[in-house]
């Protein structure tokens, strides 16, 4: 394994275009910094449940309530 350190700005694909960016980083850095490419994964994968949750969350408060 080539254990070579890639640059921290690689957190920012995921942080900017979510899961996509994640899934990117990951392929692209999997081979030489396995631990920052599961990192971007699991800051992509977070963001997703955190997106949908807040979805959900305010879809449920603007169905329950009536705003005029």
């Amino acid at each position: 394994m080539n254990n070579k350190e890639r640059s921290v700005f690689w957190y920012v694909l995921p942080l900017i275009f979510s899961i996509i960016g994640a899934v990117v980083a990951y392929f692209i850095l999997r081979k030489d910094d396995p631990d920052k490419a599961k990192n971007c994964l699991w800051i992509g994968i977070c963001l997703v449940i955190f997106y949908v949750g807040y979805y959900v969350v305010f879809h449920v408060m603007l169905e329950t309530f009536e705003f005029s």
